[in-house]
């Protein structure tokens, strides 16, 4: 089994993260204040890339997460579809990282 450098996997989940056109400009800087708030609290590169990688199935939903937010029905709708198109355990996932 090959060994992970996970440095270079969390670069290039960033770099698909940041450059993916589905997320707007203003979630990808609310995730901007995070990633560096991890930074400052020495979080792993690994777990930075699955916040990234799970995070932005939901952020694809909300063009602004700060104010949808406070819309319980827009979050339960957006939870309601990840859960039709997503197997049980990777939703289970999803939920956890957002």
């Amino acid at each position: 089994m090959p060994v992970i450098n996970y440095e270079e996997a969390y670069q290039s989940v960033n770099k698909w993260f940041f450059d993916h056109l589905k997320i707007s400009d203003k979630n990808k800087q609310y995730v901007k204040q995070y990633l560096s708030y991890c930074e400052a609290n020495g979080r792993k590169p690994s777990r930075k890339s699955i916040v990234l990688r799970h995070l932005s199935r939901f952020l694809f939903h909300v063009p602004d997460v700060k104010k949808a937010m406070n819309d319980k029905p827009l979050i339960e709708g957006i939870f309601a579809k990840l859960a039709s198109t997503h197997g049980t355990s990777y939703y289970a996932t999803i939920i956890n990282v957002t």
